[in-house]
């Protein structure tokens, strides 16, 4: 995500490969498998994109996407989710806050602002969730 945002040469190396099929690949792969696969689609959108209605409107969808391919994997493991029900309606319930408030936000910020923002945003995001990957591998034990 940082290399999507802030280096040209990368995006130079990786334009050829750069889709949105692969994208959902790699996020669903990453969210399976790691856990986090954080806003990469965001990152990639913002390239693609002038409009941020467009970005965060497609990306919400790509997460809808990505989330309903591991949860099919998830169910297909055997996971019980019905130990978790109260968490999950937790999630369900600030997703849709979040989605509601985003959107009458949205309406109301500049775009010419958050374009310069937004870049800023994912780079805090994705150094959060570096973060919170070193702790959890390295340090919490």
């Amino acid at each position: 995500m940082l290399l999507i945002t802030w280096s040209s040469a990368f995006n130079r190396l990786i334009r050829r490969f750069e889709s949105f099929f692969w994208v959902g690949f790699l996020q669903t792969g990453l969210g399976v498998f790691v856990g986090t696969p954080g806003p990469l689609n965001i990152a990639v959108l913002n390239k693609h994109y002038d409009n941020n209605h467009v970005v965060v409107t497609t990306g919400a969808l790509m997460m809808t996407v990505v989330h309903s391919a591991k949860l099919l994997v998830y169910l297909s493991l055997g996971f019980a989710f019905t130990e978790y029900w109260q968490l999950l309606v937790m999630m369900v319930i600030m997703a849709t806050v979040g989605s509601w408030l985003g959107t009458r936000l949205r309406q109301r910020i500049s775009m010419p602002w958050l374009k310069k923002v937004l870049p800023w945003l994912l780079t805090v995001l994705a150094l959060r969730l570096i973060g919170g990957i070193v702790y959890q591998q390295f340090l919490a034990h």
